[in-house]
């Protein structure tokens, strides 16, 4: 059995703390231990000591503890609380009502000395009797025991009974709070209270707030109103105007016209709005409703209206292309993708600087630039001096742990304004919200990871999370700065059918391999005649540079390194996992297939796998698990491309992309079909400066050319050398590679 024990400590000897080592207590006693104390082992809340004694006596932890002298640290406890112990004495003085503040003792806890300073006269008397409220929620707030003298509920009955304070919220950051005592305060005052406010007395519009403060003064209120409150109107005022359709529609026609190439749906004006008013905030939408259109038309709002001049995107390395072409789309302005080498890396920040270090002028640097993740911390020198007023980051829950040097270089970035982009709910991932929340700003949900895990996070006798609590209370500190749409919500605005690229870079073995691969393409290019047998080879070699793109392990069984597979699990994790939808994976080799079924498994999915080696029986059993719901993805080849109903299904994964373009569509009507009630988003997945990318490019331009080569056949091995001219096959092959 481990030896551990408690006593007083630190430098004053004034704090009980825990002396061993907890990785060799039993489990339950280390859980206990671990949410108590701090990590230099100092007991974090005096307060909790009953609390601690009891969970121990739980743990059967007596023995564990033997060498602790329980009697001294329980009298330390005593003597301690006293500290933290207050008497609110009320006194009534010629029919007027009048409150002091006494401490149990002399030495009282800093704490509640900094609150008498500031509340109370040299007399312990209150200098505001609308303090009365505010005095006794930050007394508690600092662990003290608030007892109330026998006199002090005739003095607040006296004063209560008109009485009302409207101030900053102390627990709701940028929310007002109407501070009264409902069973005291005259009904009429009551009556015009209560529709205007919840039950935690926090004011449900801001916006109405004036004409409450009219009606109660006209009703002879002893009113108070915090100075901070006209600050709060008028943000809320300015928002509401903002976001409405008449005044964004007029600030798009005399700020954004010319700039933005698109017309924005109401609940994106909304979006814009937000963002752009308060400077610093969490656009975490639903996934598809347009949260990059929204950060960009937020960008070139402040950029013609405070003279923003330099945007710093941060995303994952599968979006920053995407990024790229929906800038180059849906605006004038120049962009640049930050990526390479270090060599080409350090030759693009040398490009945006003058020969004695200084930035080059504006109109010579892009408007945006696009980095991943993964280059921050590596690049964070170069970035800083960049000097963004605007950071934009996307997928931001993949900087979920604040400890990364990854989340730390990111968040060092200096910027005034800061769109955060996300479509993880906070339900599901409260640690990671306040990772990001704490960025966006920290009076939201404060600066203390631990304070704040300890109040909303459950967790088991191990330390693992079972659970949240007081999810509706983290939901109302952060209102002021989140806004979050789900696709139902826009169900009016959103199309039935949203469909995106991640557009991936090749690991450095798909990069060899293909490199090798397609130097055998050119060589066969090189050759003047061809016939029959040249096309059916090309065919091939094609099909290899596909596999590629897909994973390397279709080629040689050694090498498993795949972008995509890496891709597919972040998706899945923030689709399936976070946002419970079901999926459908779309891939058009059998082989491939399995490869993904092996990774899901391995990474606790439940999947099923459907191909052309299954019978009819057994295709309709995996199909009713899936509608069932038993199974959250389904994986299948172009075997299941057809006929099958998967309504239950709102994510199709096209892990490739099919030569014929119509079974894309038939891939997708599996989803997107009559009586589908959800939104489908569609993510097609492709690699850059491969086959795949050049394949999507000749479907648009050079469609005639690919209906001639390949008409309605699917698989390349299907083809013989009489189906098309050599001409026409070599001319493909020629585009794909170059």
């Amino acid at each position: 059995m481990a030896r551990a024990k408690l006593e007083l400590g630190s430098r004053d000897g004034r704090t009980i703390v825990f002396r061993g080592n907890r990785k060799y207590l039993p489990a339950r006693i280390r859980s206990v231990i671990n949410s108590h104390f701090s990590n230099w082992n100092s007991l974090k809340d005096i307060a909790e000591w009953p609390r601690l004694l009891r969970e121990l006596a739980e743990a059967n932890a007596h023995k564990t503890f033997e060498g602790t002298d329980w009697t001294a640290l329980n009298v330390y406890y005593d003597e301690e609380m006293k500290r933290y112990s207050v008497v609110i004495h009320g006194i009534v003085l010629e029919g007027n009502a009048h409150f002091e503040v006494l401490p149990l003792v002399k030495d009282c806890a800093p704490g509640i000395k900094r609150i008498r300073s500031e509340y109370c006269n040299a007399e312990a008397r209150l200098h505001n009797n609308h303090d009365i409220w505010r005095v006794e929620k930050l007394l508690r707030r600092e662990a003290a025991k608030v007892r109330f003298s026998p006199d002090f509920a005739a003095a607040l009955k006296l004063f209560a009974a008109g009485a009302i304070s409207i101030e900053p919220s102390l627990s709701f950051f940028r929310q007002i709070q109407v501070y009264h005592t409902p069973q005291f305060l005259h009904r009429e005052l009551l009556a015009a209270i209560n529709p205007a406010i919840d039950k935690v007395h926090t004011i449900t519009d801001a916006t109405q707030l004036e004409q409450l403060i009219d009606r109660l003064k006209s009703l002879g209120a002893n009113l108070r109103v915090a100075p901070g409150i006209a600050e709060i109107i008028e943000h809320y005022n300015q928002l509401s105007r903002i976001c409405s359709d008449a005044a964004y529609d007029l600030a798009v026609d005399n700020v954004l016209t010319g700039k933005l190439k698109a017309d924005l749906y109401a609940y994106q004006r909304e979006g814009v709005g937000f963002l752009v008013h308060n400077h610093r905030a969490l656009l975490a939408d639903d996934m598809g409703l347009g949260k990059t259109l929204q950060a960009m038309a937020g960008a070139l709002y402040l950029q013609q209206t405070t003279g923003l001049q330099r945007v710093l995107i941060v995303c994952p390395s599968s979006l920053k292309y995407q990024w790229q072409e929906e800038i180059r789309k849906f605006t004038n302005e120049r962009v640049q993708v930050i990526t390479g080498s270090k060599q080409e890396r350090t030759a693009i920040y040398e490009s945006a600087s003058t020969g004695d270090g200084g930035l080059l002028q504006v109109d010579d640097t892009p408007f945006f630039s696009v980095i991943n993740y993964e280059l921050v911390h590596r690049d964070i020198e170069q970035l800083q001096k960049l000097a963004p007023q605007l950071l934009i980051l996307d997928e931001a829950q993949r900087v979920k742990n604040f400890r990364t040097k990854t989340a730390q270089a990111v968040f060092s970035i200096p910027a005034a304004n800061v769109f955060v982009l996300t479509g993880t709910p906070l339900e599901n991932q409260l640690m990671e919200l306040f990772t990001i929340l704490k960025f966006v700003d920290d009076r939201a949900l404060g600066k203390n990871p631990v304070a704040f895990r300890d109040r909303y996070v459950v967790t088991d006798q191990f330390g693992s999370i079972k659970g949240y609590r007081h999810v509706e209370e983290v939901a109302r500190k952060i209102a002021g700065i989140t806004l979050r749409r789900t696709k139902e919500e826009a169900l009016e605005d959103l199309p039935a059918l949203v469909t995106s690229y991640a557009r991936l870079e090749l690991t450095d073995e798909q990069k060899g391999i293909y490199r090798e691969l397609r130097g055998e393409a050119r060589d066969m290019l090189s050759e003047e005649a061809w016939d029959s047998t040249h096309t059916q080879n090309a065919m091939v070699l094609l099909q290899r540079l596909r596999e590629v793109c897909d994973s390397p392990e279709l080629i040689d069984p050694q090498y498993t390194s795949s972008q995509k597979l890496i891709e597919l699990e972040a998706i899945l994790e923030d689709e399936v996992t976070a946002l419970d939808r079901q999926a459908i994976i779309f891939t058009q080799w059998t082989r491939m297939g399995e490869i993904i079924k092996r990774q899901l498994l391995a990474g606790g999915y439940s999947c099923a796998f459907l191909h052309g080696g299954l019978k009819a029986e057994e295709r309709q059993v995996l199909v009713n698990r899936f509608q069932n719901g038993e199974d959250r993805i389904f994986i299948s080849t172009d075997a299941g491309g057809t006929g099958l109903n998967l309504q239950s299904a709102s994510l199709v994964i096209n892990y490739d992309l099919p030569f014929n373009p119509a079974k894309l569509d038939q891939r997708i009507a599996r989803a997107h079909r009559l009586g589908q009630k959800q939104t489908v988003f569609v993510v097609n997945m492709i690699c850059r400066n491969t086959v795949e990318e050049r394949l999507i490019r000749i479907l648009s331009e050079k469609k005639s050319l690919f209906d001639e080569v390949f008409g309605n056949i699917s698989d390349p091995r299907n083809i013989s050398g009489t189906s098309m001219s050599p001409r026409s096959m070599r001319e493909l092959l020629m585009e794909l590679i170059r």
